[in-house]
């Protein structure tokens, strides 16, 4: 699926935000139960088909709800459109031995499902020769 976000926002994090909240208000309503992986710019991958082939929504952000200050709502159009389904099966072969190259469309898939989960709780971690900074969210 593509993800485009209006007005644009740059930050990963903040479009992560907007999907989660996305998520939370229409799972059971407009995702068919599905949980997906957001690889928080244009990307979005379901472990099978969304009951819709495209669909915008509204998503409503309040600034401020956890911080010091006045609180501010924000408006964001989230677009999703499906852009291609994929098959496991040139995996599959490949993990058999059947398949000399690696299907790198899906190993690009997997990893953005792997990371979904630690990207939406926890801050990227950076490593510098040997000094590590792990920063939580």
């Amino acid at each position: 699926m593509i993800v485009t976000i209006t007005p644009e926002v740059i930050s990963k994090a903040l479009n992560r935000r907007i999907i989660s909240q996305l998520v939370e208000l229409y799972k059971v309503s407009h995702l068919g139960q599905r949980n997906p992986a957001y690889d928080g710019s244009k990307s979005l991958y379901t472990a099978g088909p969304l009951p819709f082939n495209s669909k915008e929504f509204v998503i409503k952000l309040v600034k401020g709800e956890d911080e010091a200050g006045p609180r501010r709502e924000r408006e964001f159009k989230v677009a999703i459109k499906l852009a291609a389904k994929y098959d496991l099966y040139q995996l599959q072969q490949f993990l058999r031995g059947r398949q000399l190259n690696a299907p790198q469309e899906i190993i690009q898939i997997l990893d953005v499902a792997l990371r979904a989960s630690p990207s939406a709780n926890y801050t990227v971690v950076y490593s510098i020769g040997e000094v590590t900074i792990k920063v939580f969210t």
